[in-house]
């Protein structure tokens, strides 16, 4: 809003702020600082898949995190356990093993 000069003023009229123009002042310099300063990145992965998201229902979906298997369920958890009995049940077949204190059989 601008204030309307006096009668017979002749001062260039002056610009009268209300709350909420200074709230979208403030807004406006938030965004031009991260404009020219964005933030670090936390989360580069999530960024890429949130790269060609227009809607904010497409942004939420695909920033929620989605459901995992507890980690004694998931399948890298299984290879790796059958991985282990592998070379427990190969090392235990070896002559020259002495300490087999870390197998489970």
């Amino acid at each position: 809003m601008v204030a309307a000069p006096a009668a017979g003023a002749t001062e260039p009229p002056t610009a009268v702020l209300t709350a909420s123009d200074h709230q979208f002042y403030r807004l406006a310099e938030l965004v031009v600082s991260v404009a020219r300063a964005p933030p670090a990145r936390v989360d580069p992965m999530l960024d890429r898949r949130l790269e060609h998201d227009m809607t904010l229902d497409e942004v939420s979906t695909t920033a929620v995190t989605p459901q995992r298997l507890p980690v004694a369920e998931s399948e890298e958890m299984m290879s790796l356990r059958q991985e282990v009995d592998r070379l427990q049940a190969l090392a235990k077949d070896q002559p020259g093993v002495r300490d087999r204190s870390w197998t489970s059989g």
